[in-house]
């Protein structure tokens, strides 16, 4: 029996190096995501802390120039806040982004590993036949 080659084995494994390379970008996306949610529940505790500091201050005394510093602090937060939220938007994006082009790259690499499969399921009936016909004529020259 010969030996079974896939002609195409370059390819794919050109196409499991895209797919990897897909499943460390995937992988970088979901850091960053992470990040970017960590940074806006930072901002968001600094909200809340602005907030008690208020109301701890309006308990006993808050004169306008206090009250207007704290304003400026807590819209100061807010605006962080805002952006940090628009940029874990932006993260989440492009984590999906690059979920779906790993699962693209994954497919063709699929498709690939099932035409090899197919190929190789070709190539061991082709040998079953060819051996059992070899011996059907070696059967058949001694019979003569």
């Amino acid at each position: 029996m010969k030996l079974f080659r896939f002609r195409l084995q370059s390819i794919l494994r050109l196409r499991e190096a895209a797919q990897e390379k897909a499943l460390e970008q995937y992988g970088l996306s979901v850091r960053q995501r992470k990040a970017a949610e960590e940074h806006l529940r930072l901002k968001e505790a600094k909200i809340v802390e602005i907030e008690g500091a208020i109301r701890d201050t309006r308990s006993f005394l808050f004169d306008p120039q206090t009250q207007m510093a704290y304003s400026y602090g807590l819209i100061g937060a807010q605006a962080d806040s805002d952006l940090a939220q628009a940029q874990v938007l932006q993260a989440k994006q492009e984590e999906q982004k690059a979920f779906n082009a790993f699962l693209e790259k994954k497919k063709e690499v699929d498709v690939f590993e099932k035409l090899r499969k197919r190929q190789v399921a070709e190539h061991f009936q082709e040998s079953i036949k060819s051996e059992q016909k070899e011996a059907e004529d070696t059967f058949n020259a001694r019979r003569k």
